[in-house]
This record gives structure tokens, sequence and C-alpha cells, in this order.
């Protein structure tokens, strides 16, 4: 039986006749594919390198894949397993946890896990705002050479099964540079 990630590349080429499209990051630190039903868009959010949105009609209102990278030069000679082996939840969601419009953070899942071909950690959390409104943000992290590397899923609670399904073609193409 083929690997997840194996089964994802060939969803992509098999995917009607839409090429695939890669990001390479500033600095070539970070390179993905994808292709419909996602596509680039751009935020005035300065924490990340690339937002994929997906279409609506795929994957439902506001679902967005966001990929980031920043060095962190005190990390620079650290290792995978470390970094890995000292990931936490309380981390990862620190700067959702400060937004003004964040409520409360409830992590649903946490612990290791890949990214393409890449080991990293996970962290499955619901975010309800002052609104009421309640988000799901799936973030994988993971690092290399003093780069953490984050790419995070939003979308609502009842969309977050068929957008990750959706997500999974263009995650298990997410790969190092």
């Amino acid at each position: 039986m083929p690997s997840k990630p194996l089964l994802a590349l060939a969803a992509i080429f098999v995917a009607g006749s839409a090429a695939a499209e890669t990001f390479r990051s500033a600095n070539n630190r970070f390179v993905v594919d994808y292709i419909a039903p996602w596509k680039v868009i751009t935020l005035a959010d300065p924490t990340s390198e690339l937002f994929l949105l997906c279409d609506e009609k795929e994957c439902g209102p506001k679902v967005l894949l966001s990929f980031s990278a920043f060095l962190e030069p005190a990390l620079k000679a650290g290792k995978l397993a470390d970094f890995l082996a000292n990931a936490k939840s309380e981390a990862v969601l620190q700067n959702v946890r400060s937004a003004p419009s964040v409520m409360k953070v409830s992590v649903l899942r946490e612990g290791r896990s890949r990214i393409g071909s890449v080991e990293a950690y996970e962290v499955l959390a619901e975010i309800t705002l002052h609104s009421g409104q309640k988000r799901i943000r799936h973030t994988f992290i993971t690092f290399n050479s003093g780069y953490i590397y984050s790419i995070s899923l939003g979308c609502a609670p009842e969309l977050h099964v068929k957008a990750l399904g959706k997500a999974q073609a263009v995650l298990a193409t997410f790969r190092l540079k």
C-alpha cells in the first residue's frame, strides 16, 4: 500500500488537468505544492509567508492554510529531536492566546506528527472569540538549522475534518530546503 504522502502527491497530479503550482519561500527555506481548490491570497499579516485559501464550494467558508518560517538565532546549533522533545502547545499557541479578539483557547490534541516528509509537533486547538464564534487551528511546527516552521489550518469546527482532508494533498508536499 503506498504511503499517505505518495497518495496525496498522486492526487495532485491526477486531479483534473490543472498543473500543480510550487511556492518557494524566501531564501528557499521551504517548498510546498498546491492545486485547486487552493489559491494564494494576500493578507496584511507579516507573520506568514504564504496563505492558501480553499474554494468555499470545496471546503466551506474561510478555510485557510498559512505557512511561516522564522529564524531563532539561539537555536542555530539545535537538533530537531531536542526541539520536538521540548515542544508544547503553550508555546505554539502563545500568539493566538494574546490576540485581543480571543476569549479562550482549548487544546484538543497535541503530540509528535509529520508534515510532508518532516517530523513535526502537532497542536489541534479550538479558539473561542469574544464574539462567540469558534474556530479550529490545526498547527504543525518543525525545525531546521535555527528556523522554526509553522503550518496552520484554520476553519470552523464543523468543517475541520473536510478541510483537513482537502489540505492533506498540500501538506504532504511540504519540504525543507
